[in-house]
């Protein structure tokens, strides 16, 4: 007989003299085999999921990457799930398919098909997986599937007909549908997400949020509600609903539990509709203070000292967020006092910073970050902001900038920080006006912080050490994600940064001036002292900050 206790056996996942003891425990305390099977550490919840799988020959999903259809969550109460520890997955026409670590529990299946009318599959997940699915569901999403399963198609194309009408231009929706935009923003804040991304695909809607920078996927809605949602998120973030085959750029402020939440948010005209992204701007990274950035020991004081002079140009590169806005902020509020005047162009003005004069790009009406530039130099500044420099012209203006006696602050998208010095050149800076005027270069990247429940510990292979350039004498602790339920399964939580300060010493000047490529001026600096991205980030790794796999990953091997 094809029993999960002859499977266990037969496949060499439990000994028989196990197997007896825990049947002889279930016995005596009336529990359940499964529970004595775990509580003892004999077996794991997936050891277990694994042998029902192949006794019942179905499938084994992931509830912590599966994408959960909110239509298949709204056709099931609560009640039902909790009651059953059942979770709909997706609904495909006629049937729903429900995850359960039970799958013969005809009482559960018949109550599924009762509520929704529907046929029922069924798949297996790991128990305390459904377990929080249903927290989390039940939660924000549960209310998101009631407000679905309470819209009509009627009101649904209504509230799409007066979307995309010329009465859009002075009403709000108000509705399910708004409300549902509102619900899926304050679920993104409680997980601590920096995006959401509303994306139409040929089929359904789906929405991700990036969170510690991944993209995780958290919603899917049926195409029918794609029009309603779209429109509804233009219209209340004050966008041309008309408009769908241009991108477009706008704002939108929410609060959640009395906390004021702002977001950027930014339309793009893809094949099956238009795609949102809603950036969540999170005040309080305009607040870090500099000694809270991450930055550390020497790195930390050459930095302080750098900020510190009175005229010159500082430049922080790196990619699309990884932290540059965040460090530039806590620079301006390090050397943000009532004796100087700081004015920025930003591009856009993210957070307000109290006491300082911010401006905003605004190419439509012709003002670009140079033309801002040149105007800012006439209100007498002792500090400037440049956004980013993206073109020879803003390249140019500040280094005279830096040259005639303020202090520069700006961004560039490059990968280490010697990779900043020949792409000014690139632009048309000459060399020796920019071995002149530079202060230092801030490179940096975020990595994503080791939950600290879950992490393990381990003793790293002489190989890897040597590979790292590490002391192959001294004995090491890594530490590896291994997942929880505190950090949704990614083993990851939270994010730190990792930096490569460099300080132009007089022969890198000189290396500067003659033109030298990126890779010679960075082994200069390396043998002066400068920690690689990589460097820096092996040194969180050996604190337990991060995993190796995580330094490599944004980092690279080199």
């Amino acid at each position: 007989m094809n029993t999960l206790e002859n499977i266990l056996i037969r496949e060499n996942i439990l000994s028989e003299k196990k197997l007896e003891k825990a049947k002889k425990e279930a016995l005596e305390t009336n529990s359940p085999l499964e529970k004595i099977l775990t509580k003892n550490k004999y077996l794991s919840s997936k050891d277990i999921i694994l042998a029902k799988s192949k006794m019942y020959g179905l499938r084994i999903i992931d509830l912590n990457t599966f994408p959960i259809a909110l239509d298949a969550i709204s056709l099931v109460p609560e009640n039902v799930a909790r009651d059953y520890n059942i979770i709909p997955v997706i609904k495909t026409g006629n049937t729903i398919s429900i995850a359960t670590s039970n799958p013969m529990d005809i009482e559960a299946i018949e109550s599924v098909e009762l509520h929704s009318h529907c046929r029922v599959e069924t798949v297996l997940s790991n128990v305390d997986d459904i377990h929080q699915a249903i927290e989390t569901y039940f939660g924000v999403f549960g209310k998101i599937s009631e407000l679905l399963k309470n819209t009509e198609q009627d009101q649904l194309d209504a509230q799409t007909e007066v979307a995309s009408s010329k009465i859009a231009e002075t009403k709000t929706i108000e509705g399910p549908i708004s409300q549902i935009i509102k619900l899926m923003i304050i679920q993104a804040v409680n997980t601590g997400a920096s995006d959401i991304h509303l994306e139409p695909l040929e089929t359904r809607l789906r929405v991700r949020l990036r969170i510690d920078g991944i993209l995780q996927e958290t919603f899917t809605y049926e195409k029918k509600y794609q029009a309603a949602l779209i429109s509804s998120a233009k219209l209340m973030c004050s966008l041309d609903i008309a408009e769908k085959r241009i991108p477009q750029d706008g704002r939108l402020r929410i609060t959640v539990k009395t906390r004021p939440i702002d977001l950027r948010v930014s339309t793009f005209p893809a094949m099956h509709g238009e795609k949102m992204v809603f950036r969540i701007l999170d005040k309080e990274s305009a607040n870090v203070d500099i000694s809270q950035l991450g930055i550390t020991g020497d790195s930390l004081e050459l930095l302080l000292k750098i900020i510190k002079q009175p005229h010159g140009i500082f430049l922080v590169t790196g990619p699309t967020g990884s932290g540059k806005t965040t460090t530039l902020y806590s620079v301006l509020n390090k050397v943000n006092t009532p004796k100087v005047n700081i004015i920025t162009m930003e591009d856009p003005v993210e957070f307000d910073l109290d006491t300082v004069n911010q401006g905003q790009v605004n190419v439509k009406a012709g003002l670009t970050f140079a033309k801002g530039l040149r105007a800012m130099m006439r209100q007498d500044p002792d500090i400037v902001m440049i956004g980013e420099i993206r073109d020879s012209e803003t390249a140019e203006i500040s280094i005279q900038a830096a040259l005639t006696g303020h202090l520069v602050l700006s961004t560039l998208h490059t990968n280490s920080a010697p990779g900043a010095v020949v792409r000014l050149v690139e632009m048309g800076v000459e060399p020796f006006l920019l071995a002149s005027s530079l202060l230092g270069v801030l490179a940096q990247r975020l990595v994503r912080r080791l939950c600290p429940k879950c992490k393990k510990s381990y003793t790293p292979e002489s190989s890897l050490i040597k590979r790292l350039g590490l002391d192959a004498e001294t004995k090491y602790t890594f530490y590896q994600a291994t997942g929880c339920r505190a950090c949704g399964r990614t083993g990851y939580k939270g994010r730190a940064g990792i930096y490569e300060l460099m300080e132009p010493t007089n022969e890198i000047r000189t290396l500067i001036v003659e033109g030298k490529s990126s890779n010679e001026i960075r082994d200069l600096a390396v043998s002066q002292g400068m920690l690689t991205l990589q460097a820096d980030g092996i040194q969180r790794v050996i604190s337990g900050i991060t995993s190796i796999e995580e330094i490599l990953r944004v980092a690279g091997d080199s």
